[in-house]
């Protein structure tokens, strides 16, 4: 195998046998102080022992202080222990050396010996005769005869520090293999010199497949000790004369002189079976291969260039990816018209030309920013058309589509204008000729690249042009063609100049295919909201408000029947075990009711003083007892209008039931300490734990209370009763505690698990099956719960672990990942799952926003909710950004001049003090989980965060102006026309 730069250990090798060699020793160690590599310090080279004074690193050491503190020069006497040795210090200088004038000081420092040594070789012979056949009879006679041979020592010591300083530069540092840059370089000499020879030669690109996840999952370091080990398996493999580099990321590069493209087939086919052989980190992660080749034949053809050969083997390396991994591919004509996965797509971009490599990242990162903020597709093609005419140096560019018949058409161009002497000129160009137009077309008609090549003559003067055609694909579809043309002279686009133009119109086909989605999403969403307009299911919206969870046949049935009832003012009795979710029942019944416009008044009889019921639900006057200072309406008195929810209402002491009969009956409220009677309308609607009917029969509870509440009884059944919802509410449960204790959203239930969630009897009910999830998910320390977390022992009776289990709904909210396979055990998670996660977080975000509505509407004042969610929104972009304002800016998708002005009023909002909303901080740490989220499609979290909370504050409050434009922040009429910009 052939490494073509000598790597820093090689080098250094070499030096020492040569010198070995030079004075004929048997023995030959070298020392070098200025080395920074440890491996570099000391090297033996030769048979039998080294000289005592440097058998290790420590004693070298000793060895050069003594020499720098002793003054010692290569005439000096340098003794060792043994008397078969001889010890030479190479000086930092060439001894005798002619000295610039100017260099005053570094002569003075070798005059005087305060140089540090360059080195010191130690020679150790057989016997002693032998060395002084080396060094002459004397010592010191022996140093100063080698004086002339140490001049050379020192320059050859030069060139190798030299020399090992580039090496170690253009090394690969993980690998120790060449890299990209030198790769380059030699690729065209390999190309030239095969085309001199009449050779053929072959270009391998080797990869481990779904090495990302690698890194992913194990981190950096793993995966570059991984990536080490390949480098070693490649290099034991090779033949002597093959070349091997690392060509950046996972990706090795390999050139080697095949005999047959049959013999290329089989090289690439051991080559990855012998890799993937054996697992890698000591047998603990295996990895398959795949091999991409392309070859160049010994007879020239025109247009086959070095980069060209490599896009080849690339483009290989992509078919056989998207062919399932672990295969060899070959490139042939046939992939031309293949729509492959590029296996680097950097490729075009460097090309080891430095100043045409800046230049085209600089032009890729000028267009990325473009596409990310520009507002239309207008925008974003004046600001990339005219730099990418002023770099390329062409006549003309533009950026062409298809109308509805067929024609092409400019959508924006430029062209080159004469202009002042020594400028350059561009004019907007809106047609084409009929020859660059049948080029484009073209090229949007086979998806391919098109190179009109150079034409003579058609320019002023008869000068050459060159033209070239680039489509703009996205989903396997041309939505427009990048066109360029120039003098040949000026427009030389080779085939590094091709793959930088595909790289960057690749950029451009994002923006047109986000801009054709927008209008087919703007377009299907009209239409939708029409239908949905006419078919308004009030039944979903309220369960969703109210987050009753559920997908079995009882709970529909119940609300079914909730949803008839809540149209009228008839008395409601909810009953149920504790943690069914009374309470939330009661809310559906008021949300569906005509008084859904205010919001409920809820009391729990439970958790008030039986000494202050009284006055809770009825109010006192001033003075009616001590310590009641001010008058007070109570809460019946509240909920005129609206509806009352009496919660545990069995716990309420028996005088205060008389009292509440004639609410009731005759809904008339006498505060404690009053005596005028005050008219409420308030629909009542009663929960409770207990069977009333029982609580009658043995007199806790008044006869006549009892049969006026239960005008319609709901039964909330046990969750034992509704075996369907089990691991349903348990999947939305453990999505929800994942984003609210910042667990990430990716969590699942084991087999076990959700075996064990089955067969509990749960006499908690939800209430116990919701803490045992938020339990598992605040221990985890994985991405799989199992039983140990969730705490629940299985009860007898109950099925086994290994007995079959009723598989999650696939309508469930949240999907829920099986266990990884061994092939995609190590793959990250791509598009699917990053949808999955993107769609819970802010499903769980309008959940919170929705009970912060619902809190805030029960206060006096209610708070700018609205304000509240965007100043957090720009301020924890800010610091997930660590204050760098463009990072921060992109991450919440808005300019970077309306970032900065909306930081700065929501650091001055903040600052003025005052406690946050209810629930403010599982919304902050729901929030904080979005920004986490690395997303490229430039949407504007702000206003997508804004209008959610929009829609749930115009739901409840259709008609309330005021109320709605206290809650988002705004004055009226904004708040007017946001909700008509809802419509």
């Amino acid at each position: 195998m052939t490494v073509f730069v000598r790597t820093s250990n090689e080098l250094l090798h070499t030096y020492t046998d040569r010198l070995r060699l030079a004075f004929r020793a048997e023995q030959a160690s070298l020392f070098l102080p200025f080395a920074d590599e440890p491996a570099h310090k000391l090297v033996h080279r030769g048979t039998g022992e080294p000289v005592p004074e440097m058998r290790d690193e420590s004693a070298a050491t000793v060895l050069s202080h003594q020499v720098k503190e002793r003054a010692l020069t290569p005439s000096s006497a340098l003794k060792s222990v043994c008397p078969r040795s001889a010890l030479i210090v190479i000086p930092s200088t060439p001894v005798n050396a002619d000295f610039d004038s100017g260099d005053e000081k570094r002569r003075r420092e070798a005059d005087n010996g305060d140089a540090p040594p360059a080195g010191i070789l130690g020679l150790r012979y057989e016997s002693p005769s032998s060395r002084d056949e080396a060094f002459g009879e004397g010592s010191d006679a022996g140093y100063v005869a080698m004086e002339s041979s140490l001049q050379v020592t020192a320059l050859a010591g030069e060139l190798l520090r030299q020399s090992m300083l580039v090496s170690t530069a253009l090394e690969d540092p993980v690998s120790g293999l060449p890299g990209r840059a030198l790769f380059q370089v030699q690729l065209r000499r390999n190309v030239e010199a095969a085309r001199a020879q009449g050779r053929a030669t072959a270009l391998l690109l080797v990869s481990p497949d779904g090495f990302g996840g690698v890194n992913e999952q194990l981190g950096r370091e793993t995966g570059d000790r991984i990536i080490a080990e390949i480098a070693t398996r490649l290099k034991a493999v090779l033949r002597s004369d093959d070349i091997i580099a690392k060509y950046g990321g996972a990706i090795f590069t390999l050139l080697i002189t095949p005999s047959s493209a049959r013999s290329l087939t089989t090289v690439g086919n051991k080559l990855r079976n012998t890799l993937g052989a054996l697992p890698f980190l000591d047998g603990s992660v295996p990895l398959d291969f795949s091999v991409g080749a392309a070859t160049l034949e010994p007879s020239p053809r025109a247009g086959i260039e070095p980069a060209m050969l490599l896009q080849r083997a690339d483009q290989a390396l992509g078919v056989a990816r998207q062919a399932g991994g672990s295969r060899f591919e070959l490139w042939s004509e046939e992939l031309e018209t293949t729509n492959v996965l590029r296996a680097d797509p950097l490729n075009g971009i460097f090309t080891g030309n430095m100043s045409k490599d800046y230049r085209n990242m600089a032009l890729l990162s000028q267009t990325m920013n473009a596409v990310a903020s520009a507002r239309d597709v207008q925008e974003l093609l004046v600001r990339v058309v005219r730099p990418l005419a002023e770099v390329a140096k062409a006549d003309c560019v533009a950026v062409c589509t298809r109308d509805d018949d067929g024609g092409v058409v400019v959508t924006h161009g430029v062209s080159r204008e004469n202009g002042e002497p020594g400028q350059v000129c561009f004019a907007e160009t809106t047609d084409l000729a009929h020859e660059a137009s049948t080029l484009v077309a073209e090229a949007m008609h086979s998806g391919r690249v098109v190179d009109a090549g150079v034409v003579e003559g058609t320019l002023a003067g008869g000068a050459q042009m060159h033209s070239y055609a680039v489509p703009l694909t996205a989903r396997e579809e041309s939505l427009a063609c990048l066109y360029l043309d120039g003098r040949a002279d000026r427009l030389a686009v080779d085939a590094a100049d091709a793959g930088f133009l595909q790289a960057l119109a690749s950029q451009l086909a994002v923006a047109f295919d986000r801009s054709r989605l927008a209008e087919q999403q703007f377009a299907w969403q009209e239409a939708e909201s029409q239908r949905l307009r006419g078919q308004l299911d009030e039944l979903r919206e309220a369960v969703q408000q109210t987050k009753l969870i559920y997908r079995s046949d009882a709970m529909k049935r119940l609300l079914e029947t909730a949803s008839r009832v809540a149209a009228t003012d008839a008395t409601v009795l909810v009953t149920g075990e504790s943690g069914t979710g009374k309470e939330l029942v009661a809310r559906a019944v008021h949300r569906l009711s005509p008084r859904r416009h205010k919001a409920p008044i809820i009391v729990d009889c439970a958790s008030v003083p039986s000494t202050l019921i009284e006055s809770e639900l009825f109010g006192h006057e001033r003075g009616a007892y001590t310590g009641a200072e001010r008058r007070k309406i109570g809460r019946l008195v509240e909920a005129d209008g609206g509806t009352v929810i009496l919660d545990e209402i069995g716990e309420l002491p028996l005088e205060i039931q008389s009292k509440l009969l004639r609410f009731v009956q005759e809904k008339e409220v006498v505060p404690v300490g009053g005596s005028r009677v005050r008219k409420v309308d308030a629909r009542v609607v009663a929960a409770t734990n207990r069977e009333l009917a029982d609580e009658v029969e043995n007199g806790r509870f008044r006869a006549d209370l009892y049969y006026r509440l239960n005008v319609v009884h709901l039964r909330v059944p046990r969750l034992s009763e509704r075996p369907d919802d089990i691991l349903y509410l348990a999947h939305h449960f453990l999505q929800k505690f994942s984003v609210q204790y910042q667990k990430g959203i990716l969590r699942r239930l084991s087999a076990e698990a959700e075996h064990v969630l089955q067969a509990h009897s749960w006499p908690g009910n939800v209430r116990e099956l919701q803490n045992r999830v938020m339990q598992a998910v605040i221990l985890s320390t994985g991405v799989e719960i199992g039983v140990e977390t969730l705490g629940i022992v299985p009860e007898k009776g109950g099925p086994s672990p290994s007995a079959p289990h009723k598989a999650a709904d696939p309508r469930a909210p949240v999907a829920i990942a099986a266990p990884p396979s061994r092939d995609s055990a190590l793959s990250s998670a791509k598009n699917g799952d990053t949808v999955a996660r993107d769609t819970a977080s802010w499903q769980v975000l309008r959940d919170a926003l929705s009970e912060a509505v619902e809190t805030a509407l029960e206060a006096s004042s209610p708070p700018a909710l609205g304000t509240w969610l965007v100043n957090e929104l720009v301020i924890e972009a800010n610091d997930g950004a660590g204050d760098v304002m463009r990072r921060a800016a992109d991450r919440i998708g808005m300019p970077e001049a309306t970032f900065r002005r909306r930081l700065k009023k929501a650091r001055e909002n903040r600052d003025l003090g005052g406690p946050p909303p209810p629930h403010w901080e599982r919304i902050r740490s729901v929030l904080a989980s979005l920004l986490s989220m690395d997303s490229s499609s430039g949407e504007d979290l702000v206003k997508r965060a804004r209008t959610m909370l929009l829609e749930d504050v115009r739901r409840r409050l259709p008609r309330d102006v005021a109320v709605g434009s206290a809650l988002m922040g705004v004055t009226e009429p904004t708040f007017r026309r946001w909700t008509r910009d809802l419509s």
